[in-house]
């Protein structure tokens, strides 16, 4: 039992001495140390927490020198509401040193703060520079001044500061009523501008 006290207080320790305070909760944990190799296993109920950003799953694991890396598989839930974005998917990597989420299965993005919905086969976020980057089968949906726009591509990228969204790889925009297709499409939602580039088609109704 002290033994379990000791390795508990040690955990505690390196992860207090990470930049970003880090907490963490589950129904069943086991920590790992052996060899200078450190890992903390948590399942039933799993919960990570890193300022305002929460992630549930079914299993979390965290490993690292100072616990730096974020393993998530299962009924994956992230919720930031300071930000105003959630997501959710089967399995996540938070890679806290560069302070970005990395998603390999299909996932759903909920962005309140820009009233914007996407889906998407993987997923990268860059939570420094508010930069998302989808691909496969990537679908969206966001509510402007100027009415729905709907867009689908093979990748798209785009900023939650700028409000910029960049679509490429058979891209199609649905917008003020219109209907745009070309190999890249950029929307400038803040200005109400579009740029089309490569093959285009489209339809506007006057």
């Amino acid at each position: 039992m002290r033994s379990r006290f000791i390795l508990l207080l040690i955990v505690l320790v390196s992860l207090s001495l990470c930049a970003d305070d880090i907490s963490f909760s589950g129904g069943y944990s086991r920590a790992m140390m052996n060899k200078g190799r450190k890992e903390l296993l948590l399942s039933e109920n799993a919960n990570v927490s890193v300022g305002s950003l929460s992630i549930d799953a079914s299993s979390i694991s965290l490993s690292g020198r100072d616990y730096e890396s974020v393993t998530c598989s299962g009924n994956v839930r992230v919720a930031d509401p300071d930000e105003g974005f959630s997501m959710k998917t089967q399995k996540l990597f938070f890679d806290r040193q560069q302070n970005r989420l990395l998603i390999t299965s299909w996932c759903e993005i909920s962005d309140t703060k820009n009233e914007l919905e996407a889906s998407a086969a993987s997923l990268s976020y860059d939570i420094d520079s508010k930069e998302l980057l989808l691909e496969m089968r990537v679908r969206l949906i966001a509510i402007t001044e100027d009415g729905i726009l709907s867009g689908s591509a093979e990748s798209a990228s785009y900023n939650r500061e700028s409000n910029v969204l960049i679509l490429s790889g058979g891209a199609t925009v649905n917008w003020k009523g219109d209907t745009y297709k070309a190999q890249l499409i950029t929307v400038d939602i803040e200005k109400s501008e579009i740029h089309l580039d490569g093959r285009i088609e489209g339809t506007i109704h006057g």
